[in-house]
């Protein structure tokens, strides 16, 4: 398997992780948007926030996620991009 392949799968595992698991209760809020990658994006008290940004608008490439947490530390891996989806999780 190639690194660029190996890169793509470690980081796509990573986001549906991120989006399935984050605090293991179900989305109370889910957007898409199109933006710069510099735009402040949702960040909502009590919630846990996780974003994946894609390559463009097909939303088919993944090439970063952020992930906020309950306790407002963050984690990032990848690139920014203006395409991104982001889930909001209630912090219990």
């Amino acid at each position: 398997m190639a690194l660029g392949s190996k890169r793509f799968g470690v980081l796509f595992a990573g986001g549906v992780g991120l989006m399935l698991g984050a605090c293991g209760g179900p989305p109370v809020e889910e957007t898409e948007g199109v933006g710069t990658a510099s735009q402040e994006l949702v960040v909502v008290r009590g919630n846990e926030v996780s974003t994946v940004y894609y390559s463009d608008n097909t939303y088919t490439v993944q090439v970063g996620w952020t992930l906020t947490r309950c306790d407002s530390s963050s984690v990032f891996q990848g690139q920014l991009s203006g395409y991104y989806k982001q889930a909001v999780y209630p912090c219990y």
